[in-house]
Order: C-alpha cells, then structure tokens, then sequence
C-alpha cells in the first residue's frame, strides 16, 4: 500500500521533471536537448534510489519518515538549480570538473608520472 509521503515523494520528482522540461522548452536546442537528459537523468537516478531505498527498507516509523522527508527536501534544493543547468553558472562548474582530468590525460600520455 502507497501512503502519502510516498505519493508527496513522486509528486517532487513530477514537479523536478516539469520544471527541467519547461527549461527544454526555453532552450530547444541540442546543448538544451544535452542538459536536459543530464538533468532528467540525476533526478531519475535519485527517484530510483529513494524509492528502492523505502521499498527495500522503509518502515513506518519516525525514523523512516525523517529519512524520507530529508530527500524530497534535498529534491527541493535539486529543483532550485535546475534554471541554471545551462547558465554561465552550470558551464563554470562543468568546465572545473574537466580541467584536472584533461591535465591527467596529457601527464599519462606525456609518460610522466607524479
């Protein structure tokens, strides 16, 4: 039986998935068409995780709950960046994760090691 904190769950990640789809809808293009299935897919890896998660291991009791209610509102936090996924501010953390692998990449290619 589905109880109401599991249905408040999936109407977060239904809001998320909105909200990533009305950003598509502002950026029809392929880099949109890209961030939008990066986006889509954090938010369905993390629906998955939640809901195996109470699946497997959810009781009903407070702590369960807490535990619950802890993940949609981190899906909250999750759904406040979405607007940004393509902004100056995505690009710049995007660019950061890959400037120490390119490095990596040219030192083992160079045959040098540290």
């Amino acid at each position: 039986m589905v109880g109401p904190l599991e249905l408040f769950y999936d109407l977060a990640v239904v809001v998320l998935v909105a909200q990533a789809a009305h950003h598509l809808a502002e950026h029809l293009t392929w880099p949109g068409l890209g961030e939008f299935a990066a986006v889509f897919t954090l938010v369905w890896i993390a629906w998955a995780n939640g809901s195996l998660h109470h699946e497997l291991h959810g009781h009903d009791d407070a702590r369960a709950r807490s535990t619950f209610l802890l993940q949609i509102l981190l899906l909250v936090a999750m759904a406040a960046f979405i607007p940004e996924a393509g902004g100056a501010r995505g690009r710049r953390v995007r660019g950061r994760r890959r400037g120490p692998v390119r490095g990596t990449r040219r030192t083992l290619a160079a045959g040098r090691t540290r």
